[in-house]
């Protein structure tokens, strides 16, 4: 509950705050939607800053505290959001808003790695499943809060859903700090994290892990899929609207998003057991590609596919880029730690955190780059050129995992083939011959 109250709590203003700054601010001319566009993308950006310092001190200062300092200071900040109703003039309403979506930024970026890290630590032998609950959440906060905060706003006002998630958000948050005091301290089940005076064969740096290529690949499908996300989300509204084939309305538009965010939320869990099963973490991620990859192709269609656009053509695309993206992100973490443990890094407490810091980051920066990117690029090319050239990302994203996974399989077992590792420069060298 509480990870989807701090989820929702900065899409909440998606629906109206553009209204609300025209109406209010008329003289102010063209600067009000470069204002409003960094208001939307500024919390975003900060977690991809402070997401990796936070994980890097997690152990030290402790889970624990983070999280629910967290997300007080995120219900704090969203019912100070909804005080800017009372501001008048235009440069304190810039700077108050910009200062309060900074600390949001900050607090979301420390309560996401605290939360994620505690729940590895709580159930280490099932990362898969871990992801799954966490990206359904989110998904499930992203997608349903815009839909609440715009019907709140249109019967009640500009505080009124601000008022409503922050004072839900703060009472759910102090219910968790209880519940989490309770806990043995001494538990690693509690997110009471203390510094082990030496972790397995390796110590855990940012530099050691960031120098083995699995996890750069790893990072990718975090990345390629959340941006996915962020681009269609932005973008598939207006071309399902403005196709004079679908003759599609606002309410075919926002049904079409809710099919999408439907099968991301049922397909997350079973991503999670699959990844956590004989399939394995990259079999997944691989498929979870070719998914992907054919979602693109299919939803235009794609300005290289003869297929005739229809309606319902874009509804199945959306549905299977809902599998794709679910799948992929629930796989691609599990697949960073077992490449941690493979390279002689401890499964623990340093490792979850690690962890944690390098995909919030990763899944932040995608996700915001591709709301950012999606519509001027949709303006100028099209929308068919658009996932034609996601299509290409994602195949390349595919060919270079294809490689390292042959690459990795065919050293495990000795196969009397030469056949450079992926730590050595050749392996990237020889890579597009793939």
């Amino acid at each position: 509950l509480n990870n989807v109250l701090v989820l929702s709590a900065i899409n909440i203003l998606l629906p109206f705050f553009t209204d609300e700054v025209l109406r209010r601010f008329p003289a102010h001319g063209g600067e009000r939607y470069a204002f409003v566009g960094f208001v939307y993308g500024l919390p975003t950006f900060v977690e991809i800053f402070f997401a990796p310092f936070i994980a890097k001190d997690l152990v030290n200062v402790g889970a624990r505290f983070v999280l629910v300092l967290s997300s007080f200071l995120v219900s704090g900040v969203v019912l100070l959001f909804g005080l800017m109703t009372y501001v008048e003039s235009w440069p304190a309403f810039v700077g108050l808003c910009i200062s309060i979506r900074l600390v949001q930024g900050l607090a979301t970026a420390g309560y996401s790695t605290a939360g994620y890290t505690i729940l590895l630590g709580t159930f280490p032998d099932s990362p898969g499943v871990v992801s799954a609950v966490v990206r359904t959440s989110n998904g499930f906060g992203i997608s349903v809060s815009s839909v609440i905060s715009g019907v709140i706003y249109d019967h009640y006002g500009f505080l009124a859903p601000f008022l409503v998630i922050g004072l839900v958000l703060a009472l759910a948050t102090v219910s968790n700090a209880v519940f989490l005091l309770a806990i043995d301290t001494n538990s690693s089940s509690g997110g009471n994290f203390q510094k082990p005076k030496r972790l397995g064969h390796r110590t855990v740096t940012y530099w050691k892990i960031l120098r083995l290529p699995f996890v750069w690949l790893s990072l990718s499908v975090a990345f390629v899929s959340l941006m996915m996300w962020g681009a269609v989300q932005s973008t598939v509204a207006h071309y399902l609207k403005s196709n004079v084939v679908f003759h599609a309305t606002s309410s075919d538009a926002g049904a079409a998003l809710l099919v999408f965010a439907g099968v991301y939320a049922f397909s997350a869990p079973l991503g999670g057991v699959l990844a956590d099963s004989g399939i394995g973490p990259r079999r997944l991620a691989f498929f979870a590609l070719a998914v992907i990859l054919a979602a693109c192709l299919l939803i235009g269609p794609a300005s290289i596919v003869t297929l005739r656009a229809s309606f319902p053509l874009s509804i199945a695309a959306l549905a299977l880029l809902g599998v794709g993206t679910a799948f992929a992100a629930v796989s691609a973490p599990v697949t960073l730690i077992q490449t941690l443990e493979d390279n002689g890094f401890v499964r623990g407490e340093q490792v979850f955190a690690y962890a944690s810091g390098l995909f919030q980051c990763a899944f932040a920066s995608s996700y915001g780059l591709g709301m950012m990117v999606g519509p001027p690029v949709v303006a100028s090319l099209g929308f068919r050129a658009f996932t034609t050239i996601l299509a290409g990302i994602v195949l390349t994203v595919e060919v270079a995992l294809l490689v390292a996974n042959a690459a990795s399989y065919l050293r495990k077992y000795s196969v009397e083939v030469w056949v450079p590792a992926p730590s050595e420069p050749y392996f990237w060298a020889l890579m597009p011959l793939g």
